[in-house]
């Protein structure tokens, strides 16, 4: 929404969107919240899949080796997890500034999908 159509004060405040460390915190502990935080719709797909994969791997090889095998992917999606938030981020600051710009609008939808 432009600030134009926002009552004074709250034009005035900062905006800001979701937190890229909170986002990266949650999807290196539950693979998958953090993209739902995001406001991506794949979120708890991810998030079902992996727990189905932590509870497959615990009756096959045990809670520890489960966790050991899992942990370079945990880390590998919170990775692409802040990369992802601060790419949008940047994108919205920029949108703030050129809210019609027609090259804007193509890259918002390639980087919304």
């Amino acid at each position: 929404m432009p600030t134009s159509h926002l009552p004074i004060g709250l034009s005035k405040r900062p905006q800001t969107g979701p937190n890229r460390f909170g986002a990266t915190l949650l999807n290196f502990f539950f693979v998958g919240l953090g993209y739902d935080y995001l406001g991506k719709w794949w979120g708890l797909l991810v998030l079902e899949i992996y727990l189905m994969l932590v509870l497959l791997g615990q009756l096959r090889f045990g809670a520890f080796l489960t966790f050991v095998i899992l942990f370079p992917i945990m880390a590998l999606f919170a990775t692409q997890t802040y990369y992802m938030a601060k790419r949008e981020s940047l994108l919205d600051r920029v949108s703030a500034w050129l809210p019609f710009h027609p090259c804007l609008e193509k890259k918002r939808r390639i980087l919304k999908d």
